[in-house]
């Protein structure tokens, strides 16, 4: 098993695993447009060089993003999207994802770790803790924080386990792709 930074060529590979890790927050948007064009937008939106990916056996098993107060792992290809499902539909997809593309207003030495994600194939494994746990050894940062549905008990506990606390809840936006939420909560963890 090893952890290590995305590179070009993983792009699609990192899209495919978010996919499968969110399906529920993305299972509308594929149903509707299909699974080659989601991915292909989601990878074309992907600041790759924020992720890091599992691999267990040279199969990609899981990926996350770590990334500066300043930037997200996503910059959304607003073009791609407009030109594929047009104007008004991209605006509401792109409302929809406000949660995971906005601004985050964090100190200075603060990553933020989003879009974990393990593939269904490797779950139950403690693949989710690896790849945690390798980011939080990285000189990235002496803060790290993330946000965690109020519904993911399971993913919330790992976190917990790892040293995260509670930092504050924050409502969901109402076009927000989570349909399960009501809340998310931010979690920090100091080294």
């Amino acid at each position: 098993m090893i952890v290590r930074k995305a590179v070009e060529a993983d792009r699609m590979v990192v899209a495919d695993v978010i996919l499968e890790a969110f399906i529920e927050e993305f299972e509308s948007f594929i149903n509707m447009y299909g699974h080659e064009l989601v991915q292909t937008f989601m990878a074309r939106s992907l600041r790759i060089e924020c992720f890091r990916i599992l691999e267990v056996d040279d199969q990609v098993a899981g990926v996350l993003a770590v990334t500066d107060p300043k930037t997200r792992g996503l910059l959304l290809d607003k073009t791609f999207l407009r030109s594929h499902v047009g104007w008004l539909q991209s605006i509401m997809i792109i409302l929809g994802m406000k949660e995971v593309t906005e601004e985050l207003h964090l100190k200075e030495d603060t990553a933020y770790i989003e879009f974990v994600g393990i593939r269904n194939a490797f779950r139950g494994r403690g693949l989710g803790r690896a790849i945690m746990e390798a980011v939080l050894a990285e000189d990235v940062a002496s803060t790290f924080m993330l946000d965690v549905k109020d519904t993911n008990t399971p993913a919330r506990r790992l976190y917990e386990s790892l040293g995260f606390t509670e930092w504050k809840r924050k409502r969901k936006f109402f076009l927000s792709l989570h349909q399960d939420v009501k809340e998310f909560i931010i979690m920090e963890y100091r080294k």
